[in-house]
């Protein structure tokens, strides 16, 4: 069994971009209170604006950068979950159907995978940059090949073929 794990590119993990969030916030309230102190309290309702868009910033980065999808390939079947912190979405398909789709489409110019199987089609590495999903296409291509199709049986030196006369 095989097991690929695509997760989105995070630098700071959530206790690091809470503490980030803390130090931008103590600096939004200090000068809101200085700002105060001095008599322009009508600024006081931009640094309110600026401190809620800094907790949406925040809380969004955190709820993006917890967002997995994990694909699972064993000797019957393909399986794809997606979702942040359980699975939200499932994808399931007979591996000898699965068919790994990947190039550029035309509406929106970016490289796309995708597994397709039985009339449905999955997308994968979305949270990816565009060479990453060429590298993750590749890997998947290669994982989902059969056996009889991989190059080390045929470059085997106990791999013989006989070409000839195959009368009797």
């Amino acid at each position: 069994m095989s097991t690929l794990v695509v997760s989105p590119n995070r630098s700071l993990r959530g206790a690091e971009l809470g503490l980030m969030a803390a130090g931008l916030a103590g600096a939004l309230i200090l000068g809101g209170l200085m700002t105060w102190l001095w008599g322009f309290w009508p600024i006081l309702a931009f640094d309110a604006i600026a401190l809620g868009g800094l907790v949406y910033g925040v809380w969004n980065a955190d709820r993006h950068g917890r967002y997995r999808e994990v694909i699972r390939i064993d000797d019957d079947w393909l399986v794809v979950e997606k979702g942040q912190s359980c699975p939200e979405y499932h994808f399931r398909a007979l591996r000898v159907w699965a068919q790994v789709v990947a190039g550029v489409r035309p509406s929106d110019r970016k490289y796309h995978v995708s597994i397709r199987s039985s009339g449905q089609e999955c997308e994968v590495g979305s949270c990816l940059g565009e060479e990453e999903r060429r590298i993750l296409a590749q890997r998947l291509r290669e994982m989902l090949a059969p056996a009889w199709a991989t190059p080390a049986l045929v470059t085997s030196p106990s791999f013989k073929t006989h070409a000839g006369d195959f009368r009797s």
